[in-house]
């Protein structure tokens, strides 16, 4: 687990830096499931895998929203789940995402609980 005050490595995998912080998520059931995942404060909410999202939340049978982003659109459903980050737990909105990809911590529910600080030799994510 991480210290608040400690700076954390980039991860430099495809070649350019990516900050990671591994965020655990209540399932449904009450076990708190581990996920590492990409920060990303140019997206408004976090973003998971929509089989990632039916572990831990009813989503309510919906038709699907369409959600912007860089490369178009993607089939997504909105909720919120509790999450665990850094030992403090925070209430998240999240987009389960229909398409294939990557978790995203969004600024949505994390920046006004957490101040991150970015640096050339590493980040760091202390809970405010």
């Amino acid at each position: 687990m991480y210290s608040p005050a400690s700076l954390m490595p980039y991860s430099t995998e495809y070649g350019f830096k990516r900050a990671f912080i591994t965020v655990e998520f209540l399932s449904e059931d009450g076990r708190w499931i581990p996920v590492k995942m990409q920060i990303d404060t140019a997206a408004d909410v976090t973003v998971l895998p929509y089989d990632l999202a039916m572990k831990l939340t009813f989503l309510s049978i919906q038709m699907p929203l369409y959600v912007g982003e860089v490369v178009g659109s993607i089939a997504a459903m909105k909720t919120s789940v509790r999450a665990r980050i850094l030992e403090k737990t925070v209430e998240l909105p999240i987009i389960a995402s229909m398409h294939v990809m990557d978790p995203l911590l969004g600024i949505g529910g994390f920046l006004d609980n957490f101040e991150v600080t970015f640096t050339p030799k590493g980040f760091r994510v202390v809970p405010v």
